[in-house]
């Protein structure tokens, strides 16, 4: 899991003390619990965690979660940082299509599945 990776950076004092197992673990809680949740938004909650964090711990999963912006996010970044936002699940498949071409896949999905879809792909890449 790659938020798992970015608190390791983040926090490295913190994933020394853990054994191989315990990490594993951890991924596996973290997987299970954000699971249903877009990837970005839980990224944008860790990174704002990060970003204002004093103690010098990372967060709980709880923490995170109070940080998630519940309401889908349709806003994504360029190459220069510029914020791109996309209001409609056309402009979301339109951009899937520019990137990766067609997928039959997408025709399956609801508009909702279909953006989970579409986002999860674009940060796999």
């Amino acid at each position: 899991m790659k938020i798992l990776s970015i608190l390791e950076t983040a926090y490295p004092n913190y994933s020394k003390k853990l054994s191989t197992e315990e990490l594993d673990n951890t991924g596996k809680l973290w997987l299970n619990m954000f699971g249903d949740i877009d990837y970005l938004d839980i990224g944008k909650a860790v990174g704002d965690f990060i970003k204002n964090d004093k103690s010098g711990f990372p967060p709980t999963i709880g923490q995170v979660n109070n940080l998630i912006d519940k309401k889908p996010s349709f806003l994504l970044a360029n190459n220069n940082n510029d914020q791109i936002e996309f209001s409609s699940i056309e402009e979301w498949k339109g951009l899937y299509k520019q990137v990766f071409g067609t997928d039959p896949e997408l025709k399956n999905l609801n508009d909702d599945e279909s953006r989970r879809y579409i986002i999860k792909q674009l940060c796999e890449r």
